[in-house]
């Protein structure tokens, strides 16, 4: 199975503005907006749901894979 010619989709990973550590806790939504804290040094922050057209005008085309032989 080649993936070549499937849909691509955005995955943009988070992390801590402080100290960088992923998968923090998520406690609140309103609306659009998350809110987190940081399991590691406890920072609160948010973070916006985008839609993905939204997303997908700042991604470049990626490039050609080359033939297989």
């Amino acid at each position: 199975m080649t993936y070549d010619n499937s849909p691509l989709v955005p995955f943009v990973p988070f992390s801590c503005p402080d100290c960088k550590q992923h998968k923090p806790r998520t406690h609140r939504q309103q609306g659009k907006i998350r809110y987190h804290q940081c399991g590691h040094c406890g920072t609160r922050y948010r973070s916006i749901q985008l839609a993905p057209e939204d997303v997908m005008e700042l991604i470049p085309e990626p490039p050609e894979s080359p033939p297989l032989a």
